[in-house]
């Protein structure tokens, strides 16, 4: 039922980003499509930070061109002796973007769910909660079509379920832009 949910909202998403994007002018691009590596650093068990690798991909809908809605989930991994454990997330929110001839300077505040689950010894616990992220990153222009994503980094907080407190770590993202409808 949570992929179901997070497949439906995800193309409701596309589809209103899309439909925004057509009929305006401008020399920026109206929908800017980010896939590529990405990892994070969770607090682990007695204080040690634990590095889970995984993918990233994002698609922001740019209404202006330093405002626009940006939809963005990831997926993040680590296996230990018997264990696996999974992480995703969907975030959903504004991003700001100061657009400079040679790339791009970004900013954004987000809020969905984290889906996290853990496999191991014959059982299975997971969990989805809700999310945010703040933070932002820096494109370098390859021409009109593309950008690499030098870097991303947000700063990701989860509400767990029956837990009072915030988990807040910081998530770090890589890879390429593809930019469409000038």
């Amino acid at each position: 039922m949570t992929r179901k949910y997070f497949l439906r909202l995800f193309t409701l998403t596309l589809l209103l980003l899309s439909s925004s994007a057509l009929g305006q002018d401008g020399d920026y691009p109206k929908v800017e499509a980010f896939g590529g590596f990405s990892w994070i650093e969770i607090d682990g068990v007695g204080g040690e930070d634990e590095r889970f690798n995984g993918w990233q991909a994002s698609i922001s809908g740019n209404f202006r061109e330093n405002i626009g809605i940006v939809v963005d989930a990831g997926g993040r991994y680590r296996s230990f002796v018997d264990f696996t454990t999974q992480s995703y997330e969907f975030l959903v929110g504004p991003r700001f973007t100061m657009r400079i001839e040679d790339g791009a300077l970004f900013l954004h505040a987000l809020a969905g769910l984290n889906h996290a689950r853990i496999s191991g010894l014959g059982d299975t616990l997971s969990d989805t909660a809700f999310a945010m992220g703040f933070g932002g990153g820096v494109d370098i222009n390859v021409g009109d079509w593309g950008a690499i994503r030098m870097m991303q980094v947000d700063y990701i907080g989860t509400r767990i379920s029956g837990l009072d407190e915030w988990d807040w770590n910081y998530r770090v993202g890589i890879g390429f832009v593809f930019k469409f409808g000038y």
